[in-house]
């Protein structure tokens, strides 16, 4: 029996990812976004860099956003510790990242670029006979 819940590796990735989208955890989806596309700026266009930084960035914010709006102990902090032990950031940030390449793709297309390749958009050069 698979693990997958929704499309997602987890219910708990699910539910982080829902949560970030919908209720601003992490800065949310817009801030998420932002943050794709600095990592891929930042990684030269490099897909497995920018989403193994995101995935810091976002489980970092998460972290953080934890830290200051739960109290809990004992057997509660050990159940939500095991829950967000589960979070695959790396598989939130890759959903993020691959939406900033098609963002990305789409406004280099919409912008007269012939070809895109990764993040960045080139100018493929005219062969003799084909026309633009």
């Amino acid at each position: 029996m698979s693990d997958g819940y929704n499309g997602w590796s987890n219910r708990e990735t699910w539910l982080a990812n829902l949560w970030i989208a919908n209720d601003g955890y992490a800065g949310g989806a817009d801030e998420v976004d932002r943050m794709a596309e600095e990592a891929l700026e930042d990684a030269d266009g490099d897909r497995d860099d920018a989403v193994y930084s995101l995935s810091k960035q976002i489980e970092a914010a998460i972290d953080s956003d934890q830290e200051q709006t739960v109290k809990v102990n004992g057997l509660f902090a050990d159940l939500l510790g095991g829950a967000l032990a589960r979070i695959d950031w790396y598989e939130i940030a890759k959903h993020y990242v691959d939406d900033a390449v098609f963002r990305a793709r789409d406004k280099a297309l919409a912008d007269g670029e012939t070809e895109v390749i990764g993040m960045r958009a080139v100018e493929r050069p005219v062969a003799s006979g084909e026309t633009v």
